[in-house]
């Protein structure tokens, strides 16, 4: 599958309709590989229409991560997330209107 303006206008979508914010759930979403879905983060972030946020889950400060079954699936990282800039909001209102 090729990127498209209609793969960039849905991601825009998801991300300003809330109803997706994490990486993994967008590029599911979306249902494109990984490849391509790298190459739309990247255009993306590059036009400074989304921003990349590190979100880290409670779990790292709990002091039962160690024995905890919900800890030990989701792991201690950070899980990439993103949303519209102030600039994408904008992008997002004229893609709407049209």
């Amino acid at each position: 599958m090729k990127m498209n303006s209609n793969i960039i206008r849905r991601a825009l979508l998801l991300l300003g309709d809330g109803k997706c914010k994490s990486a993994n759930e967008l590029k599911r979403l979306l249902n494109v590989d990984e490849a391509l879905f790298g190459s739309i983060l990247g255009l993306l972030i590059s036009e400074g229409i989304i921003e990349e946020i590190k979100y880290y889950p409670s779990c790292g400060k709990c002091f039962t991560r160690n024995s905890c079954p919900i800890a030990l699936k989701c792991g201690s990282g950070s899980i990439r997330m993103y949303r519209l800039s102030s600039r994408g909001k904008r992008v997002l209102e004229v893609i709407k209107e049209t």
